[in-house]
């Protein structure tokens, strides 16, 4: 995720002023971005330890082992708004297919106020994934090339069209996700703005060229 925003800053960097036909820069931002994901499509993570899933009525920590993700080169930028006019950069991303697949994992915590353990295979797919993203830049130029974020200033949001979740011996766990995908989606969005600052500093320090 910090590699598609730096490049999606690099983008809005180099926009030019004059109007340019819609879709232009949304265009060119996808074919940057499917050609930066390829090689990593797939990925594999070899761990994910203790990942707290809270709603309403379950608390559960999920860790699995050689998670593999595909899907990313499915990405599309729809919407891209440079800073031109303001000094607020927006963009809209959506994916088509995504697919997590574990040969290993483990849930332990509460389900509807009962202790709750699970573990196997298992298999988590997102179609639709969308994600918006927009920061305001304290500065930025074309020539030398820079943007510098204003701290504070980077949000995101997501939503998607479906969720499936298949994790093996977790029925319940499989259900309560199908039927209330926005709670899943909520905590990773939670997740994705705990980390702005440090994705604000890792774009400063990239890009952010001060006189």
């Amino acid at each position: 995720m910090l590699k598609t925003i730096v490049i999606l800053s690099v983008v809005a960097i180099l926009a030019k002023a004059s109007p340019a036909p819609v879709g232009l820069f949304e265009n060119e931002i996808t074919k940057a971005l499917q050609k930066a994901l390829k090689p990593l499509d797939p990925v594999v993570v070899p761990a994910i330890t203790d990942l707290h899933i809270t709603t309403d009525h379950s608390s559960i920590l999920f860790s699995a082992t050689d998670v593999n993700f595909s899907g990313l080169s499915s990405i599309a930028c729809t919407k891209f708004t440079p800073p031109i006019i303001t000094k607020r950069t927006a963009m809209a991303l959506k994916f088509g297919d995504l697919v997590g697949k574990t040969s290993s994992y483990t849930m332990k915590g509460e389900f509807e106020a009962a202790p709750y353990d699970a573990s196997g295979v298992g298999e988590l797919s997102i179609s639709g994934l969308r994600f918006s993203v927009d920061f305001k830049t304290a500065s930025y130029s074309i020539s030398p090339v820079s943007v510098c974020i204003q701290p504070g200033s980077l949000s995101g949001k997501i939503s998607a069209d479906k969720i499936l979740a298949n994790f093996e011996g977790a029925d319940e766990i499989n259900k309560d996700i199908n039927e209330n995908a926005d709670a899943l989606l909520e905590q990773i969005e939670a997740q994705i703005n705990a980390l702005a600052p440090t994705i604000e500093a890792t774009i400063n320090a990239v890009l952010c060229k001060k006189a």
